[in-house]
This record gives structure tokens, C-alpha cells and sequence, in this order.
């Protein structure tokens, strides 16, 4: 698999990220006041707390609710973790080349990709394909331990600016998702910016989805 198909477009594949999202219905430029009840309906028909943080990158308007409040991130991290890995890459020229071999016992129970190459191994650029594409959990462990561990991904984040996003574990365990653990989570906004900033550094990441993956 080519890096170049694989760069293209870290931001698609954000975009579907349930935290944050950057595409924007018509009336975004003009933000009516209904915006904030019908966010807030929503909120009650889901019984449960809502955090929005939209942004339209053509005329920078925003839309925010709860915006600067925790929330768990569960798998929308892996957007930060491809990022730091291509961030890396760019001081290490071969990382996206490098054969990675694991075993049966890095095996995850949601391990789709991992689990169909485990006999080869993957690269780090096909490890971060599974990781977006797929959302593969073993993938991203296998991710963040050739990083260095979870520091190097909240390291990361703290090099573009962002001071919320934290990562404390590893997968399938940052998922717990209790109240008021502060563990594993961001807020929308912080969210929001990093993937804005992101499109300005021009990262790019595969924008595939699963029905569209080479795999």
C-alpha cells in the first residue's frame, strides 16, 4: 500500500469522529437560537450529556455545546495516535515502511485486521490504516507501543497545543467510559482545534472506509 493513498485525507477520516465534526448543515453561518434547544432535546431523548464542537473551516463560525467540558473519547483518539505517528514519521523517514510481527497473545477481541495478518505482521502505515479504517484495537496498541507508550501520544497532543486531550490506558481498558473519571477523555473543543489543526499542517491519513478499504 502506497503512503501516498494512504495520507490522503487524516481530516475525512476525522470527520466521522462522534466528538466533533466539521461538516456543517446551511444554517451554520447564521446560528439561530434554536440551535442550543434542539442540541439540548437531543440531550434528553439520549438521557444522557451531550458535547458538540463544530466547526465550519471555510468562514471559521462554531458551534459549541458543552464544548468545554470531559468527555470519554473511547476510540476517537486514534485520530491523535495516527497523528502522532505521522508526525514521527516525519523525523523518521523508514518508520511507515517498518515490518512489525506480534502474536496471538497482542490479540484483541475486536482485532479484524491484526488477526487476518497475524502469520507476516504489518507495517506501521498498514497498522495505521486498520487503526483508522477499521478502528482495530490491537493495531493502535501495537501503534502506541512503538511510539513509546502512552505519553508519547499526550506528548503529541501537547506539541500542537492541546493541554485536554489524555490518554491514560491502553485498549480495550480506556473504554470504561465512567462518570466522572477524568481518565481517557477531552473536551469537544480541544477536540475540534487538534483536528482543525491538523488539516493546517496538511496531515494526511487514509479516508477509506471499511467498504472501501484494500484489505
Amino acid at each position: 500500500m502506497k503512503h501516498s493513498s494512504l495520507r490522503r485525507s487524516l481530516l475525512l477520516a476525522g470527520i466521522t469522529l462522534p466528538l466533533v465534526s466539521f461538516a456543517l448543515p446551511a444554517w451554520a453561518n447564521a446560528l439561530p437560537a434554536s440551535v442550543d434547544k434542539q442540541l439540548a432535546e437531543l440531550e434528553r431523548n439520549a438521557n444522557g450529556r451531550l458535547g458538540v464542537a463544530m466547526i465550519n473551516t471555510g468562514n471559521g463560525t462554531k458551534i459549541l455545546y458543552r464544548a468545554a467540558q470531559r468527555f470519554p473519547f473511547c476510540s476517537t483518539f486514534k485520530f491523535m495516535l495516527a497523528a502522532a505517528v505521522l508526525d514521527q514519521s516525519q523525523s523518521q523517514p523508514n518508520l511507515l515502511n517498518k515490518h512489525i510481527n506480534y502474536h496471538e497473545s497482542d490479540l484483541l477481541s475486536y482485532a479484524p485486521i491484526t488477526r487476518k495478518n497475524l502469520a507476516h505482521g504489518m507495517t506501521v502505515s498498514e497498522l495505521c490504516a486498520a487503526t483508522i479504517q477499521y478502528s482495530d484495537n490491537t493495531a493502535a496498541n501495537l501503534l502506541i507501543k512503538e511510539l513509546g507508550g502512552l505519553a508519547a501520544v499526550n506528548q503529541f497532543a501537547r506539541s500542537i497545543g492541546d493541554q485536554m486531550f489524555r490518554l491514560d490506558r491502553w485498549e480495550p481498558d480506556l473504554n470504561t467510559a465512567r462518570p466522572n473519571d477524568p481518565r481517557d477523555t477531552t473536551t469537544p473543543a480541544a477536540m475540534a482545534a487538534s483536528m482543525n489543526k491538523m488539516a493546517e499542517r496538511k496531515y494526511h491519513w487514509g479516508c477509506h472506509n471499511s467498504c472501501g478499504c484494500p484489505y
